[in-house]
Protein backbone atom coordinates (compact mmCIF):
# COMPACT_ATOMS: atom_id res chain seq x y z
CA UNK A 1 0.00 0.00 0.00
CA UNK A 2 1.36 3.53 -0.91
CA UNK A 3 2.44 6.27 1.48
CA UNK A 4 0.13 8.93 1.96
CA UNK A 5 3.50 11.00 0.28
CA UNK A 6 3.77 8.04 -2.58
CA UNK A 7 0.19 8.68 -3.36
CA UNK A 8 0.32 12.65 -3.48
CA UNK A 9 3.74 12.20 -5.67
CA UNK A 10 1.80 10.32 -8.03
CA UNK A 11 -0.83 12.55 -8.28
CA UNK A 12 1.84 15.80 -8.82
CA UNK A 13 3.11 13.41 -11.47
CA UNK A 14 0.02 12.86 -13.26
CA UNK A 15 -0.82 16.03 -12.95
CA UNK A 16 2.29 17.25 -14.68
CA UNK A 17 1.83 14.78 -17.62
CA UNK A 18 -1.63 15.87 -18.34
CA UNK A 19 -0.54 19.14 -18.01
CA UNK A 20 1.75 17.98 -21.02
CA UNK A 21 -0.84 16.39 -23.18
CA UNK A 22 -2.69 19.68 -23.76
CA UNK A 23 -2.55 22.94 -25.07
CA UNK A 24 -0.20 25.67 -22.99
CA UNK A 25 -3.22 28.12 -21.83
CA UNK A 26 -4.87 24.69 -20.77
CA UNK A 27 -1.61 23.33 -19.29
CA UNK A 28 -0.71 26.42 -17.58
CA UNK A 29 -4.52 25.74 -16.06
CA UNK A 30 -3.84 22.24 -14.82
CA UNK A 31 -1.00 23.18 -12.95
CA UNK A 32 -2.08 26.70 -11.89
CA UNK A 33 -4.96 24.74 -10.48
CA UNK A 34 -3.13 22.00 -8.67
CA UNK A 35 -0.94 24.80 -6.80
CA UNK A 36 -3.83 26.44 -5.35
CA UNK A 37 -5.88 23.51 -4.37
CA UNK A 38 -3.76 20.51 -3.89
CA UNK A 39 0.16 21.44 -2.82
CA UNK A 40 1.31 23.19 -0.15
CA UNK A 41 4.66 25.35 -1.03
CA UNK A 42 6.65 21.79 -0.12
CA UNK A 43 5.38 20.16 -3.08
CA UNK A 44 4.03 22.50 -5.82
CA UNK A 45 4.63 22.04 -9.48
CA UNK A 46 7.14 24.62 -10.78
CA UNK A 47 5.05 25.95 -13.84
CA UNK A 48 8.19 27.70 -15.32
CA UNK A 49 10.51 24.25 -15.14
CA UNK A 50 7.06 22.49 -16.83
CA UNK A 51 6.78 25.02 -19.72
CA UNK A 52 10.32 25.92 -19.98
CA UNK A 53 10.45 25.98 -23.79
CA UNK A 54 7.86 29.12 -22.80
CA UNK A 55 8.81 32.41 -22.37
CA UNK A 56 8.48 33.49 -18.79
CA UNK A 57 6.26 36.96 -19.83
CA UNK A 58 3.96 33.97 -22.18
CA UNK A 59 3.56 31.47 -18.71
CA UNK A 60 2.99 34.56 -15.95
CA UNK A 61 0.30 35.86 -18.66
CA UNK A 62 -1.18 32.40 -18.58
CA UNK A 63 -1.16 32.75 -14.96
CA UNK A 64 -2.94 35.76 -14.38
CA UNK A 65 -5.21 34.79 -17.11
CA UNK A 66 -5.98 31.27 -15.04
CA UNK A 67 -6.72 33.31 -11.91
CA UNK A 68 -8.98 35.96 -13.81
CA UNK A 69 -10.56 32.65 -15.16
CA UNK A 70 -11.14 30.82 -11.39
CA UNK A 71 -12.87 34.09 -10.26
CA UNK A 72 -14.88 34.54 -13.11
CA UNK A 73 -17.36 31.69 -12.27
CA UNK A 74 -19.43 32.56 -9.68
CA UNK A 75 -21.87 33.54 -11.72
CA UNK A 76 -22.12 30.65 -14.25
CA UNK A 77 -22.05 28.38 -11.38
CA UNK A 78 -25.05 30.35 -9.52
CA UNK A 79 -27.50 30.24 -13.02
CA UNK A 80 -26.14 26.39 -13.45
CA UNK A 81 -27.71 25.39 -9.69
CA UNK A 82 -30.40 27.81 -10.64
CA UNK A 83 -31.31 25.96 -13.67
CA UNK A 84 -30.71 22.38 -12.07
CA UNK A 85 -33.18 23.41 -9.84
CA UNK A 86 -35.85 24.30 -12.81
CA UNK A 87 -35.86 27.69 -12.08
CA UNK A 88 -38.17 29.94 -14.79
CA UNK A 89 -35.51 31.18 -17.77
CA UNK A 90 -32.63 30.03 -15.88
CA UNK A 91 -31.11 28.54 -19.14
CA UNK A 92 -30.71 31.43 -20.83
CA UNK A 93 -29.50 33.02 -17.82
CA UNK A 94 -27.18 30.56 -17.38
CA UNK A 95 -26.44 30.70 -20.88
CA UNK A 96 -25.86 34.19 -21.05
CA UNK A 97 -23.30 33.60 -17.90
CA UNK A 98 -21.39 30.90 -19.53
CA UNK A 99 -21.14 33.29 -23.45
CA UNK A 100 -20.16 35.83 -20.51
CA UNK A 101 -17.49 33.70 -18.98
CA UNK A 102 -15.84 32.61 -22.67
CA UNK A 103 -15.86 35.64 -23.72
CA UNK A 104 -14.17 37.56 -21.26
CA UNK A 105 -11.65 34.61 -20.88
CA UNK A 106 -10.22 33.06 -24.10
CA UNK A 107 -8.28 30.46 -25.44
CA UNK A 108 -9.11 28.15 -22.90
CA UNK A 109 -10.71 24.43 -24.02
CA UNK A 110 -14.05 23.51 -23.72
CA UNK A 111 -12.62 20.85 -20.99
CA UNK A 112 -11.43 23.56 -19.02
CA UNK A 113 -14.69 25.58 -19.38
CA UNK A 114 -16.74 22.77 -18.17
CA UNK A 115 -14.14 22.68 -14.85
CA UNK A 116 -14.50 26.06 -13.94
CA UNK A 117 -18.12 25.72 -14.30
CA UNK A 118 -18.41 22.94 -12.41
CA UNK A 119 -16.31 24.32 -9.49
CA UNK A 120 -18.26 27.99 -9.28
CA UNK A 121 -21.99 25.69 -9.29
CA UNK A 122 -20.20 23.96 -6.21
CA UNK A 123 -19.45 27.28 -4.46
CA UNK A 124 -22.85 27.94 -5.54
CA UNK A 125 -23.71 24.67 -3.56
CA UNK A 126 -22.06 25.91 -0.55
Amino acid sequence: MDSQKELEDKYKQKTIDRALSVNLSDGIYIVFYYNETYSNNNNQINIFQIFKSKSRNEIQEWIERCRKLLTSNYEVGDALVEMANQKVASSIRYEKAREELIKNNPGFSEETYAHVIHLGASFACH
